[in-house]
């Protein structure tokens, strides 16, 4: 009996000794680890959050996805009513083929109108040249008839010939000046229409821009989300449908208290 007593006297202390050893480690521990760590049990995971807006309106023609359904990059996961823009399409396309066979026309007539003023300048070049002749017996005449070595008649016949010459030169001169007008005009006509044909093709890309908004894709890899549309649904521009949440953007927000964040710098490794 007091062998028992003894015994359990001394398991008593022992016990408590170790206690206190691990109490003390643990301490040590702890200690230890909060002079070099900061923690908060205050923290979440998040992600970049992509709300997508339709940029055109029209009807909800098909879905391709559900709620919470994970998505990849350029997904087509909406498509809208696009007969209407495609009837633009084509409206813009056919008058940009108007101005592109208005190009070809004026450039004909160019061509056409050159080809006229080259005849022309050759034609006031030879009136010009048949001027030069009677003018050259004219003046011979009048020295001759003065001397009387040629009849009065033939004096008055090249007089004749030299208003004629000139006259011809004249109608000559007169037709070159209107074909080069024609051609300044007919050549202004073409920039204006090179102009159209820009404007047209302006038109076009922005028709086909249009168009293709009627095809709404996931902007990023990941999980959609608030799903705010319907087959058949009506939607305007700048209506927001629903959202993907961005799988490769995920981070973690955590709110420490102010005595914490002295310790906490950029590079710290974080658990």
């Amino acid at each position: 009996m007091n062998k028992k007593k003894k015994k359990s006297v001394k398991i008593i202390p022992i016990t408590l000794g170790v206690l206190i050893i691990v109490g003390i480690i643990f301490g040590i521990k702890e200690y230890l680890y909060y002079s070099n760590h900061v923690d908060t049990d205050d923290a979440q995971i998040d992600a970049d959050i992509s709300p997508v807006v339709a940029r055109v309106g029209g009807y909800v023609d098909s879905i391709f996805f559900e709620e919470n359904q994970r998505v990849t990059e350029s997904q087509l996961l909406v498509k809208l009513d696009d007969r209407d823009y495609q009837i633009k399409l084509e409206q813009v396309l056919a008058a940009q083929n108007g101005a592109k066979a208005g190009i070809g026309v004026s450039r004909s007539q160019v061509g056409s109108m050159v080809a006229n003023s080259a005849r022309a300048k050759a034609q006031v070049e030879s009136a010009k040249a048949g001027l030069g002749q009677a003018d050259m017996d004219y003046k011979r005449y009048a020295n001759l008839v003065k001397d009387g070595s040629i009849p009065q008649q033939q004096f008055e016949q090249a007089k004749v010939q030299r208003d004629v010459a000139q006259a011809a030169y004249q109608a000559a001169e007169d037709q070159y000046k209107a074909v080069s007008e024609q051609v300044g005009t007919t050549e202004s006509q073409l920039k204006v229409t090179n102009i159209t044909v820009d404007q047209r093709q302006a038109d076009v890309d922005f028709a086909k821009l249009q168009l293709s908004y009627t095809n709404i894709t996931a902007p990023a890899t990941g999980i959609v989300s608030k799903k705010n549309v319907q087959r058949g649904q009506l939607v305007q521009a700048g209506q927001t449908l629903f959202s993907v949440v961005n799988e490769n953007s995920l981070y973690v927000t955590a709110n420490f208290k102010e005595t914490q964040l002295q310790d906490i710098k950029e590079g710290n490794k974080v658990d």
